[in-house]
């Protein structure tokens, strides 16, 4: 009763009535106000269990106490309990009261069926009089239920008998192999009984395993069922046996695992072949030990190669062991395949229960059905491709867009096996595109051909065509295709005719629509249209116009074609009549056959129609809309006369081999049965003489055709050969020319480049900007700035204190190395979405925060340098030489940082000089040969990729430089000579007169190319020179020469004025200081590191900023940093002279025209020479540089001065050697390869502009990189033998790197003979030199990092990403509550979250 309702309840009748209807007040009225005197009962427990056949008493303390309230002992005087069976079905006893408690009559429930457990519910009812009154139910505050069951059914084997619930008192009986309750104990012998309390059965039993094979080093979880599996998965213990007897041990999945059923293990990484697994529970080993198979999953062929930019493309991938391993994903490049299921089943093992069956053994003979050659094919339907960044290198898997192709390499993932094909690719084409259709009509029938003009057809495989009738997609029919411009359809049909009934499914499988089409579906449809066009048949537009589209995989723009274009006209079939009486009709062997009808052209061409006679072809004449003629052929008439039916039986009326069908389409008439007549007409003479005639004359023409033919042939062959002849004598002669000019080139005397080198000095950047180039390399201007500058986050004043506390949180965190480790390892442990890119930022970001502290970034260092050299070794202990080879982790990031932070001054005081006069020489070097403006290709170069292989036409000169100042001729300087190529471009000549001029200056303080205007003076009229002219007019290629100064036929020592442009302030261009500021060294040489190394509790202290640093930055201050000009010279002076001639199809070129590179198949042999002649010149370049090379290697490997960090590091990693008992020396000398050279000093040689002030361009940067790969040769372990087929920058260098072999291990091994260095020895060095550096005013560090800015790039870039991964992290993590992680981690989060940035 609710208080709510003014109800009473009536006690007799069990009903609850309005209170305003009861008059009597007594006993059996109880209303709302006296809710709580209603009679009940409540019992002790919520259930009881009973095993099936004993007998029970329910209220005895035993079982459960009924507990009676308020009863009515003056009406509510007998009672009973009722048990209710699931099938409504009661059984009841008599209930009685005693001592306030309520006790039920014995029960004794037995049932037959063979169920584990039934439950029965319990009420309790009384009524009022004994033999007339019915029985109600009393209130019960508590459900009570009585569970009948059977030990047996519960359980079928020992390990989930013993985990029933104690309330079910089974035990296991190894007697009968069942689950028994404990009374029924007897029949089992005294050891054969197995109880809970002991807890160990001796039969665990395995049923089923899958997957049965996994792929090499994948890491594959194995799902195994069975019994007795223990009670927990503590219980559990399993280990892969290799054939070879090695066991490995595979870990148990917690989350997976069912007790006694079923769980999963996670297999280490191994290798391929046959193991055995050993499942041990309690110590007890399972008879049953199935075979697992780890083989390597292969790629040989992807049909189809190439698809629309769309997707949905099926592809079809073939390879061995495709379909093994629990999860299988196809990439195309960085792109989902979505696979496609098919009915395939994977192969597993199941393990009969019959104890002497055992279908898992040891023996391989079971997988004797699995053959280990046979070829898979799995396939999955492509996706739509993404936005790509084609310059972006740090992608692992790259695409390369060639002829408008998006090329991607297929890459699948099996488990954790991954495995990339590089000579296995698919392309991404254009879509489709359909342009017009060569008719737009059909017949009702269907079947008329049709050509579909467009693009890219060549990447559909199974193009559809359909029509569209009440919004609804019908009729679809199949293409083909021609070509990539063309493709073959045919008309859709709307009925069937002669009683011929198919159904036709196409179905277009996409992502998101899926069509099925029959002609079941369509009928309704067909029927409808068909009745139009029988309506519409004698009106004049009688055709039914419907939309129509095209299925092409995922490509939805040609769905809808007939939008923008037409509809598609379905018009009645052309009418043919019969042949009259009764079918036949009789033809004379030589008439031609005339068929009558109607409408015949009113959508089809004489091409439509075929006429057959029997089965011999009937060519058609002509054709009108009311008649068709053909004529039968001669062997036709002779075929059908020789069968001799017809003759014999003129009154035939159906012969198969004469009943003449005209085939239209889909549609066949049958028009009846031609008979040929036996009087053949004799043969005219005349007819013959005028066929002879004919003949004669046309072969008489045949043959002084072919005379004449072959006569102009023979003559060109034998002008060719000569011309061939003269190309050859030729050839030679410059072969000879060239390979002269390179041996006198060899013994060219460079003195020139000591001179010049030894009156500028050496611009080394400053600390700060080495650092960001060498950390962030591909960091933006705006980063870069935020990062050099104490410039503050743009925040809310209301939000500024709660950031700035939660990035000081985040910055003392970080010196908590728990913290620390837990971020690193978590978002490294994300392989997909933690890439390479982001863990090379990531680790910057670190060095950045914690190289105020060298002593704790070191720490943190050798701690994660430790987990990757055991992660390595467990993997592939024989592939150890890989270690530290890439930046694809943290640790190997951050290593590279250490060495940066540590061996600056190095760098400076010792390799600085030596690496900047290889850079001046390799410069001035390549300058002095012509070099193409736009392919970067110079006569001198070290790269054979980058040599000029034309031959070019050119002489040195010297032209003498007046710069004029402010437009002001009495102000003119000195002529200073200038040495220039004459095929040197405008530009070129600039950049050669600025660089002469301003040579003593940092590039970044230098003004632009373009401030400047060049002119030549002739007499007393000046010339402005250019590269292009307005009035140039391009060949008939649309190729236009930029202009030269042998195209100005300006001559040796002319005179040349060098002048600012109109507008372009000369001081502020000269004076402006860029982004990055740069300090020079006159004398070369620099002492002492930076002063980036704080105490060793200065990170604690420091503050993040002051209050007077919170500053918003300004608009110009934004602006202008973005105006350096070393980031935009390069671009203006390519496109300079572009933008007056972008309205016209214009190709500049400067020395190499693009019809005369070598990759051009249009081009004659006679354009360049035989590529391998001008490889000399790679030698003359070597020669050059030859002394410069050895001086910095000799540099490079000198033990004088030797930094600590790099004895240290050697230490280390000696150390890790011996520990994990490695003593192969080759091994060793890798991983120090791998560290030092590789990680740092590979990085400074092939960007020198990360150390210095200076230009790096193309055509430099490729001989930089040939001497970083000699020095990394000559770093490696082991012998490399070459042969004649080797690269030619290996072959050049050959004689090289074995001498320099030599230098580096007596490099290594003198510094191993070192004293060693501990964590002390490096920390007091580090002091030391920052002492030296406070001293020395000079190498004093000038900027600060913005750590404010780092923390908050930090945070943002990771940290929030995955927020909810290190939570779960720190909560697991065992220093959690020691360090209270998941607190400070929480707290950060909180103040962080209450910002928004507002930029």
């Amino acid at each position: 009763m609710n208080n709510s309702f003014d109800c009473t309840w009536q006690l007799l009748t069990s009903t609850c009535v309005d209170s305003d209807l009861v008059v009597e007040k007594n006993d059996t009225i109880i209303n709302s106000s006296s809710i709580n005197q209603c009679p009940r009962y409540n019992v002790s427990k919520r259930e009881i269990f009973v095993v099936d056949g004993d007998s029970f008493i329910l209220g005895e303390k035993g079982r459960a106490i009924i507990q009676t309230i308020e009863l009515k002992f003056t009406i509510q005087k007998y009672f009973r309990c009722v048990l209710t069976l699931i099938n409504s079905s009661k059984i009841t006893s008599i209930g009685k009261i005693i001592n306030d408690l309520f006790i039920c009559d014995p029960f004794q429930i037995s049932y037959e069926n063979d169920i584990g457990q039934q439950s029965l519910t319990f009420d309790i009812e009384w009524k009022e009089c004994e033999n007339e009154c019915t029985y109600k139910k009393l209130e019960a505050l508590t459900d009570f239920t009585v569970n009948i069951y059977k030990c047996k059914h519960l359980a079928d084997s020992c390990g989930s008998c013993l985990l029933l619930h104690e309330n079910y008192h089974c035990i296991w009986c190894e007697t009968d192999k069942s689950c028994h309750h404990e009374i029924n104990s007897s029949i089992c012998k005294p050891n054969h009984i197995i109880s809970s309390s002991m807890g160990i059965c001796l039969d665990p039993r395995l049923r089923q395993i899958y997957p049965t094979i996994g792929p090499q080093y994948g890491r594959t979880p194995i799902q195994i069922y069975g019994s007795s599996l223990g009670k927990t998965p503590y219980d559990i213990s399993v280990v892969l046996i290799h054939s070879n007897r090695t066991e490995y041990p595979c870990d148990i999945q917690i989350e997976s695992y069912v007790i006694a059923q079923s769980f999963t293990c996670q297999m280490p990484s191994l290798p391929t072949g046959i193991y055995t697994i050993k499942v041990t529970v309690h110590s007890v080993v399972s008879n049953d030990q199935p075979i697992f198979h780890i083989v390597k999953p292969t790629i040989n062929d992807v049909y189809p190669n190439l698809g629309p930019r769309s997707g949905g493309t099926l592809l079809s991938i073939k390879g061995k062991h495709l379909t093994i391993g629990s999860k299988i994903n196809i990439f195309v490049g960085h792109q989902a395949c979505s696979l496609v299921e098919n009915e395939e089943t994977l192969i597993s093992s199941t393990i009969s229960d019959d104890e002497n069956n055992q279908l898992l053994t040891s023996s391989v003979s079971q997988f004797e059905s699995y053959n280990e050659n046979e070829e898979e094919t799995i396939q999955c339907r492509t996706s739509k491709l993404a936005a790509i960044n084609e310059h972006d290198d740090n992608r692992k898997q790259r695409f390369v867009k060639r002829q408008a192709l998006w090329i991607g390499t297929i890459t699948i993932l099996i488990d954790n096996f991954t495995e990339t094909y590089s000579n296995i690719t698919y392309s991404y084409t254009e879509d489709p595109r359909v342009y017009n259709l060569s008719r737009y009509a059909g017949i009702q029938s269907g079947g008329l051909p049709f050509l579909v003009h467009g693009s890219n057809f060549n990447s559909i495989q199974t193009p559809q065509f359909f029509v569209e009738y009440n919004n609804r997609q019908l009729f679809i029919e199949n293409c083909s295709v021609r070509t990539a411009e063309s493709m073959l359809c045919y008309g859709p049909s709307f009925k069937w005719i002669e009683n011929e009934t198919k159904n036709k499914s196409s179905i277009l499988s996409t992502a998101t629509t899926m069509i099925l089409s029959t002609t079941t579906m369509s009928s309704s449809s067909a029927t409808i249209i068909t009745h139009s066009l029988h309506s519409r048949s004698t009106d004049k537009n009688h055709c039914f116009e419907l939309k129509f589209g095209f299925f092409m995989d995922d490509v939805e723009h040609v769905r809808n074609t007939s939008t923008y274009v037409e509809t598609f006209l379905i018009c009645p079939d052309p009418i043919l009549h019969a042949f009259n009486d009764d079918g036949q009709r009789i033809q004379y062997r030589h008439d031609y056959l005339s068929i009558e009808g109607s409408n015949l052209l009113d959508v089809a061409t004489i091409n439509d129609y075929s006429i057959s006679i029997g089965s011999y072809p009937c060519i058609i004449t002509s054709i009108s809309d009311q008649q068709i003629v053909c004529q039968p052929t001669n062997r036709t008439i002779e075929k059908l006369i020789r069968k001799k039916r017809i003759l014999l039986d003129i009154h035939t009326k159906y012969n198969e081999h004469a009943i003449v069908r005209v085939t239209l389409g889909r549609r066949v008439y049958t028009l009846g049965t031609l008979i040929f007549t036996s009087n053949i007409e004799k043969r005219s003479l005349i007819l013959y003489y005028i066929i002879a005639s004919v003949c004669g004359f046309f072969l008489t023409m045949f043959i002084i055709i072919v005379s004449i033919i072959f006569r102009r042939i023979n003559s060109k062959r034998t002008r060719q050969l000569n011309r061939l002849q003269n190309q050859i004598d030729t050839l030679e002669m410059r072969v000879a020319r060239e390979c002269k000019e390179a041996f006198a080139e060899l013994q060219t005397d460079i003195g020139e480049i000591t001179n010049d080198l030894s009156q500028s000095g050496v611009p080394y950047n400053d600390y700060p900007i080495y650092c960001m180039k060498v950390l962030f390399p591909n960091a933006t201007d705006e980063e870069k700035y935020m990062m050099l500058h104490n410039i503050d986050i743009p925040l809310e004043p209301n939000r500024r204190n709660n950031v700035r506390q939660g990035l000081q949180f985040l910055s003392h965190s970080l010196y908590n190395h728990h913290f620390l480790l837990v971020i690193i390892r978590t978002l490294e442990a994300d392989k997909i979405n933690f890439r390479l890119q982001d863990r090379m930022q990531f680790a910057s970001l670190i060095s950045i925060l914690l190289q105020d502290n060298i002593e704790y970034l070191t720490e943190i260092l050798k701690i994660l340098l430790k987990e990757l050299i055991e992660k390595s070794l467990q993997q592939d202990r024989n592939n150890s030489k890989i270690l530290l080879r890439s930046n694809a982790s943290v640790a190997e990031k951050m290593l590279s940082n250490w060495f940066a932070f540590l061996l600056f001054g190095y760098i400076k005081e010792r390799i600085g000089s030596p690496l900047y006069i290889l850079f001046q020489s390799i410069k001035q070097q390549i300058h002095k040969g012509p070099i193409d403006y736009f392919t970067n290709e110079s006569r001198y170069s070290l790269s054979e990729d980058k040599l000029l292989r034309q031959h070019v036409d050119y002489q040195s000169m010297i032209v003498y430089v007046i710069q004029l100042e402010d437009d002001k001729s009495h102000l003119i300087a000195t002529p200073v000579p200038i040495k220039v190529l004459s095929c040197d471009s405008i530009t070129q000549v600039k950049e050669k007169i600025v660089d002469h001029f301003y040579k003593n200056i940092p590039y970044s303080k230098r003004p632009s190319i373009e401030d400047f205007d060049l002119e030549w003076r002739i007499g007393s009229h000046m010339k402005l020179l250019r590269d292009d002219e307005k009035v140039d007019i391009p060949d008939s290629n649309g190729f236009l020469q930029v202009h030269t100064l042998a195209t100005y036929k300006i001559h040796d020592g002319a005179r040349l004025f060098l002048s600012i442009k109109p507008g372009v302030n000369h001081t502020n261009t000269s004076s402006n200081s860029s982004l990055f500021s740069s300090q020079t060294n006159s004398a070369g040489l620099a002492h002492g590191l930076t002063g980036c190394y704080p105490t060793k509790n200065s990170s604690y202290t420091k503050k993040l900023d002051d209050d007077h640093s919170w500053r918003l930055l300004q608009g110009p201050d934004l602006i202008n940093f973005r105006k350096d000009h070393r980031f935009t010279n390069t671009i203006h002076s390519e496109q300079s002279f572009f933008n007056s001639r972008s309205e016209q199809n214009t190709h500049f070129y400067h020395l190499v025209k693009p019809t005369d590179r070598e990759d051009d198949g249009r081009t004659l042999i006679t354009n360049k020479l035989v590529s391998e002649v001008y490889l000399t010149r790679l030698l003359a370049t070597k020669g050059s540089l030859q002394q410069y090379i050895d001086s910095f290697f000799d540099t490079i490997f000198c033990l004088a001065d030797l930094p600590l960090p790099i004895k240290y590091l050697f230490d280390f990693l000696d150390e890790q050697a011996e520990i994990y008992q490695i003593f192969d020396s080759n091994i060793i000398h890798t991983w120090k390869s791998n560290s030092l050279p590789l990680r740092f000093l590979v990085n400074i040689i092939k960007n020198p502009d990360f150390i210095f002030d200076v230009q790096k361009t193309n055509v430099i940067d490729a001989s930089l990189s040939v001497i970083a790969q000699m020095f990394m040769d000559s770093c490696a372990a082991g012998t490399h033998q070459l042969t004649k087929d080797s690269p030619s920058s290996k072959l050049l260098f050959y004689r090289d790197v074995q001498k320099y072999k030599k230098l580096v291990e007596k490099y290594y091994d003198a510094i191993s003979s070192l004293p060693t260095v501990s964590t002390t020895d490096l920390d007091q060095n580090v002091i030391i030199i920052k002492e030296q550096e406070n001293q020395n005013s000079s190498n004093k560090r000038t900027n600060d990092f913005n750590r404010t800015y780092a923390l908050y790039k930090l945070y943002n870039e990771f940290i929030s990403r995955y927020k909810t991964s290190l939570r779960i992290a720190m909560i697991n993590d065992l220093h959690n509550k020691q360090c209270q992680l998941v607190a400070v981690f929480e707290q950060i989060v909180t103040l962080m979250e209450s910002f928004e940035l507002d930029i």
